[in-house]
């Protein structure tokens, strides 16, 4: 029988950690909330880091083109998917007039924690 690797136990007692901290959060304090919050952040951004670095990896597999990659459970399939965009930086150089105009702005509420 084959060992298990030290990363899938590592990935399964995360998912179940951060399961029971959600099941628990409705009874938990502000300040308590805020900490979670916090630790949380910076596990979202090593997440983040962790997606990145093997989507990226896959896309070089595949040769930047469409493909699937198969995982020991599960696969990743690399799709090329054409997205139009407003290029916003060109219209307001050549028509900045028309821009200003057209332009809006809002204030938008971020929350950032900090160590005390």
């Amino acid at each position: 029988m084959a060992k298990t690797p030290a990363y899938e136990k590592d990935l399964l007692d995360a998912c179940d950690a951060m399961e029971s901290i959600l099941a628990q959060l409705d009874s938990l304090k502000l300040n308590a909330k805020i900490d979670i919050g916090a630790r949380v952040k910076a596990v979202m951004k090593n997440a983040e880091k962790i997606d990145t670095k093997i989507k990226d990896e896959i896309k070089t597999h595949l040769a930047e083109k469409p493909g699937v990659v198969l995982g020991e459970v599960f696969k990743a399939e690399l799709k090329l998917i054409d997205k139009e965009f407003f290029d916003q930086k060109t219209f307001k150089d050549e028509r900045p007039k028309l821009f200003e105009e057209y332009k809006d702005s809002r204030t938008e509420k971020h929350v950032l924690y900090d160590v005390r």
